[in-house]
């Protein structure tokens, strides 16, 4: 028997053909730390999509790849190396407008978001870019991709 210390527990399904090649595979994670789970789930989902989409060291470009240093983040939701300290993910499971790439909170302060800035994050292998959103109807459910604010690299 192994015996995980982890504080999440991933269990990866396989499917494979009939020669034993995998085709598909899925990760399921349980989330074992009682704070990261409210009664909708969206907590959880948050956990994991800091853990999953964005976690550890990035190198931060401007929208004309200038290169601003490098940030690291965490899962817990905080920032080291960035012009902001904390950081939110709301994913596609929360309420709001679908979209295709999920939204990102950067703040000064943990849960202050008076003086937040958003984006619309969209991953491709090793890179995310940072999206400013624009509004194109008056209740704000249209929404669509305008310029690329952020470059991160994955180090």
């Amino acid at each position: 028997m192994i015996y995980n210390t982890s504080p999440d527990t991933i269990l990866t399904i396989l499917k494979k053909n009939k020669k034993g090649e995998t085709e598909s595979d899925v990760d399921y994670i349980r989330i074992r730390n009682a704070e990261f789970i409210s009664d909708y789930g969206g907590m959880g989902y948050e956990y994991l999509a800091r853990g999953i989409i964005l976690n550890g060291a990035y190198d931060v470009l401007d929208s004309v790849k200038n290169n601003l240093g490098v940030a690291k983040f965490y899962k817990d939701g905080k920032i080291e190396g960035f012009k902001h300290s904390y950081f939110s993910i709301q994913t596609d499971f929360a309420a709001g407008p679908p979209f295709e790439g999920d939204y990102i909170f950067f703040q000064l302060e943990k849960d202050q978001y008076e003086n937040s800035e958003d984006f619309v994050l969209l991953k491709q292998a090793d890179t995310i870019k940072l999206y400013n959103t624009q509004e194109t109807d008056i209740d704000g459910y249209s929404i669509v991709l305008s310029n690329i604010r952020y470059y991160l690299i994955k180090n």
